[in-house]
């Protein structure tokens, strides 16, 4: 029993060492530090995700639940249906079970299509939005080490360009 909690603990630290790949590379260390740089907003996200998938949960208990036990039998049975719905695996079964119990097809068709519209554009939208912010504060972190503000920024990237298009110029000489 204790070999193999050793080899346990072997197995863990052999994941470990792939944690020294993002060190060695400078973009994918940028990428995490921006990604836990977003954890604190992203919770918030989550707690209105949350927020809306009980507010829909309630809502499908009273409206489906006499017609669909096995969906929306009860509150964490409707928000582990409605989850189901927001990754969009199986959510067209979900609501053809709704019109085989009798439930008015416009009501239906307003529940789940508000639902995917709304959850969708706050999982992805506001995810994405949040990660994209992270990395904005990260660049400006990392500008504001190397002693650039905003213009001093464009004046850098100006000067690369400028270099680029020298370097693509003598290229074109040499082929000519």
């Amino acid at each position: 029993m204790a070999f193999c909690q050793f080899a346990a603990v072997l197995r863990l630290a052999r994941v470990l060492r792939l944690l020294r790949v993002v060190s060695s590379l400078p973009r994918l260390q940028f990428l995490v530090a921006a990604l836990f740089k977003s954890l604190g907003s992203m919770g918030y996200v989550g707690l209105l995700l949350l927020l809306l998938f009980y507010i829909y949960a309630v809502i499908g208990v009273s409206a489906f639940g006499s017609g669909d036990s096995i969906n929306f039998g009860s509150i964490p049975v409707a928000m582990l249906t409605l989850f189901r719905i927001i990754t969009l695996e199986g959510w067209v079964e979900v609501m053809n079970a709704q019109f085989a119990a009798g439930v008015s097809s416009a009501a239906v068709v307003a529940y789940f299509v508000s639902f995917i519209l709304i959850g969708t554009m706050i999982m992805l939208n506001l995810f994405i939005g949040i990660i994209l912010n992270g990395m904005t504060e990260m660049q400006a972190e990392a500008d504001e080490r190397r002693g650039l503000d905003g213009l001093a920024v464009i004046e850098h990237h100006l000067r690369g360009l400028h270099q680029e298009v020298a370097k693509l110029r003598a290229q074109t000489r040499d082929h000519s």
